[in-house]
């Protein structure tokens, strides 16, 4: 009898505890009142919770974030469903749950929020549902979301789960590319290189793989580079009276300079003599020092996208704006 008042009594303490701390929350929110809240003030509450869980999330507080994510998605922020959905996804402050994560994306991206979307579309691509994917990267690049304009374009150009578009596939990749997405530069540089789909521009290719490479592609600068090698390599005209053979710390090295007619910058290719490795730093500074008598009376300026070397790096070309 003893041991079910007890029981009894910490019930009713762990109730009045409980009712105390949601009082204490709702009153930190503004809610304190026992009342029907509004549209308008529960938007307000939510936008609360969603600052509260990213400053949680600042600090690397995934289970806070989460309980505050959790709350603001229950009160339909589609924000915090799919930032909740992460979580599940990625098993951040809780065990991953991916079929729990894509219903989280599915309530966001109902909800219009179309990053969502986007996730929901990863989501059913990767479980080879294609055709929902698509419809779903459609959704979000209509409203803006360049990744998914990248996704449903290279959905299009390989075909898979949809009809084959190149023109469309061109067109979504070039949406994407104004973006910065550096992937869609990519893909569209290659598009216009390799000459299978479309006819071959190397101008165009040019153009595309060079942002992307500044977008920070490391693809689409290694495809820069095989792009020169084919295009520009052809058109590349010797400034023969550049011609020199210098010695640079007591090592003979061979230089010569290259342009594009009407075009800058310098390609200015370094050989050791001896065959030995040559550092890019080592190749710079003596490209600079050779280059500055030769025609570069004005600033110089690097372009490092057009740098390369021969596998033994006995050999570097380095370009040089002025």
């Amino acid at each position: 009898m003893n041991f079910l008042k007890l029981m009894l009594g910490l019930t009713l303490f762990i109730l009045l505890t409980g009712c105390s701390k949601i009082k204490q929350e709702n009153k930190a929110l503004g809610i304190d009142k026992v009342t029907k809240i509004t549209n308008y003030e529960q938007n307000n509450i939510n936008i609360k919770l969603v600052k509260e869980a990213e400053l949680a999330l600042a600090e690397n507080n995934y289970i806070k974030a989460n309980l505050l994510y959790d709350k603001a998605c229950n009160n339909n922020n589609a924000k915090a469903c799919l930032n909740i959905g992460v979580s599940y996804e990625k098993g951040y402050g809780v065990i991953k749950n991916k079929l729990k994560a894509s219903k989280l994306y599915e309530k966001s991206c109902n909800g219009n929020f179309l990053l969502a979307c986007h996730y929901l579309g990863n989501f059913n691509y990767n479980r080879k549902n294609y055709l929902k994917s698509s419809k779903l990267y459609l959704k979000a690049c209509s409203g803006n979301i360049i990744k998914s304009c990248n996704a449903l374009a290279e959905q299009y150009q390989t075909g898979i789960g949809i009809k084959k578009d190149i023109e469309l596939a061109i067109k979504l990749y070039s949406k994407s590319c104004k973006g910065n997405n550096s992937y869609a530069c990519n893909s569209l540089g290659a598009i216009y290189g390799n000459g299978f789909i479309v006819k071959r521009n190397y101008e165009a290719a040019m153009k595309y793989l060079k942002l992307s490479c500044k977008l920070g592609n490391n693809e689409g600068c290694n495809n820069y580079n095989r792009i020169i090698e084919k295009s520009n390599l052809k058109k590349l005209v010797l400034i023969k009276e550049n011609h020199a053979v210098l010695k640079f710390e007591n090592v003979e090295y061979t230089l010569d300079s290259y342009i594009v007619m009407f075009e800058n910058p310098y390609y200015i290719v370094i050989e050791r003599s001896d065959n030995q490795t040559i550092s890019k730093e080592k190749a710079i500074e003596i490209a600079i020092e050779y280059i500055k008598p030769r025609g570069c009376n004005s600033t110089i300026k690097l372009v490092p996208e057009l740098d390369r070397n021969n596998a033994n790096k006995t050999k570097w070309l380095i370009g040089i704006s002025c």
